[in-house]
């Protein structure tokens, strides 16, 4: 552990967000004088390692005596740089966000398959994941898991109507108004924007590229990346 924290955790990796009532010059004496105890470094950028390409379906099954069961699935997504974050995005939203979403209205309300269904989108700087989960009845997998192929089939094959689609963007854009009422919002917005894409301000940048997803795109996007072949099953 102290071996990882050393090779990690230093200077040259480190980046500090100051946000509130604070003048600029003070701020950085507070910065000098906080952090001028931590030892300059020179290691180079840690390299991560390339994942092979997956070409077959992945299944791992976990059985215990329960009563409820959880259910992932997940797919392979690019990293940022790719700029497929906001499809990504609207996509997770469209599927398993909120209570007006598919799977919540279809597995959930309609068919009572899940006690709880939910999609999300993570895109590091390199690679991400588009996942899918569920915690249900253990005599509910199979029809579950049925109901929710299906339901991904038809966000593939069929584009999503506007409506929809912009509900999501409405739902993206409410979020970020939302970081920017308090400092602790705003300095982790900056933070991760200049961990990820090397700039603190592109959250201007992502509004736009999530404005600019229509319907077509979503589904190409979805097919490009929803493939069997590249599942993983839990």
């Amino acid at each position: 552990m102290a071996r990882f924290f050393r090779s990690h955790y230093h200077a040259a990796r480190t980046q500090v967000v100051l946000v509130g009532d604070v003048r600029a010059a003070h701020g950085q004496r507070l910065i000098e004088q906080a952090f001028s105890g931590m030892p300059a470094s020179d290691l180079p950028r840690f390299a991560r390692p390339t994942e092979p390409l997956q070409t077959l379906p992945r299944v791992r099954s976990l059985s215990r005596d329960v009563q409820m069961a959880h259910l992932a699935i997940a797919w392979h997504l690019p990293g940022q740089q790719s700029g497929s974050l906001a499809a990504s995005q609207l996509a997770a939203l469209v599927l398993g966000q909120g209570e007006s979403s598919r799977l919540v209205q279809r597995l959930k309300h309609e068919k009572r398959l899940v006690h709880d269904v939910y999609c999300e989108a993570y895109a590091g700087i390199d690679v991400g994941l588009f996942i899918v989960g569920a915690s249900l009845e253990v005599d509910h997998v199979d029809e579950a898991m049925a109901a929710l192929g299906q339901e991904l089939c038809n966000v593939v094959e069929t584009d999503i109507g506007d409506d929809e689609l912009g509900k999501a963007k409405l739902l993206l854009h409410a979020q970020c108004v939302h970081r920017m009422e308090t400092m602790q919002g705003r300095a982790e917005e900056l933070g991760f924007w200049q961990s990820v894409r090397g700039d603190p301000l592109f959250e201007a940048q992502h509004q736009a590229d999530v404005d600019a997803v229509d319907a077509s795109h979503l589904r190409v996007h979805l097919a490009t990346h929803l493939c069997a072949s590249t599942t993983n099953f839990v």
